[in-house]
């Protein structure tokens, strides 16, 4: 019977351990945590991070283009945005609740311009859910640096 108790004891003091690495792992409290290339939660666009003219993959943070690399420098500049290949929305007065960061947002897209909240939830380090004024919500992966 000790076994057992014992056993019960370790199977639990593992899920803990698990648990807390879990959480320490999604410990996103600002947008400088998430700066960097994202790539769309969809199977079939999994190659989205590779993609170099940004039609799958999205710049989140703070950015300016690069000459010398032919790229986006990240944790450059003092604007905070969200980028996709024919639209970015600025970020400002960022609010974090605990659960998810806040923007009062404007948004520029080919279509028009648009404001309000966007939503930044973290999920884990590596996996945000975003909600934008426009009513779009996403999940995005984040892309190998």
């Amino acid at each position: 019977m000790k076994t057992n108790k014992t056993t019960g004891m370790l199977a639990m003091a593992a899920a803990m351990l698990f648990a807390g690495q879990v959480l320490a792992e999604s410990k996103v409290t600002s947008l400088e945590d998430l700066e960097g290339w994202w790539r769309f939660d969809d199977p079939e666009l999994a190659w989205g991070c590779e993609d170099q003219d940004n039609q799958y993959r999205v710049a989140i943070g703070r950015w300016e283009y690069d000459a010398e690399i032919s790229g986006l420098r990240f944790g450059v500049g003092s604007e905070k945005k969200i980028g996709f290949y024919d639209s970015r929305c600025l970020l400002q007065e960022e609010k974090f609740n605990g659960k998810e960061l806040i923007y009062n947002s404007e948004c520029y897209t080919e279509e028009g311009d648009f404001s309000g909240k966007t939503i930044i939830k973290p999920i884990s380090r590596n996996v945000i859910s975003l909600k934008q004024p426009d009513g779009v919500d996403l999940v995005l992966l984040r892309c190998p640096e």
